[in-house]
């Protein structure tokens, strides 16, 4: 069963908040989704307690994403530091 939906968080008390999960998702999971396993930092994955290894795996594959895209990201800031470095070098030599 895929699932996508916005959900806002709501205040609980002074301190506290919670998200309601979709009734959806709830009625499909059952009596599974009674005790929930919540696993990540910047990007939450929440599962069934029976999942917890999925959720796991899940939430390893896409912080390998993450990284792979950092890389990709901090590769094509360098070539473009290198080039513009080329540039400012080449114009004083021209200029010069």
């Amino acid at each position: 069963m895929g699932y996508r939906n916005r959900r806002k968080l709501i205040k609980i008390g002074k301190t506290s908040k919670a998200v309601i999960l979709p009734k959806a998702w709830l009625d499909y999971h059952g009596d599974k989704a009674n005790h929930l396993i919540v696993l990540g930092d910047a990007i939450l994955v929440i599962a069934p307690e029976e999942y917890e290894d999925e959720a796991k795996h899940f939430l390893e594959l896409i912080e390998e994403e993450r990284a792979e895209h950092r890389v990709e990201v901090m590769e094509a800031l360098s070539l473009a530091r290198k080039r513009a470095n080329t540039l400012r070098l080449k114009g004083k030599l021209e200029a010069g």
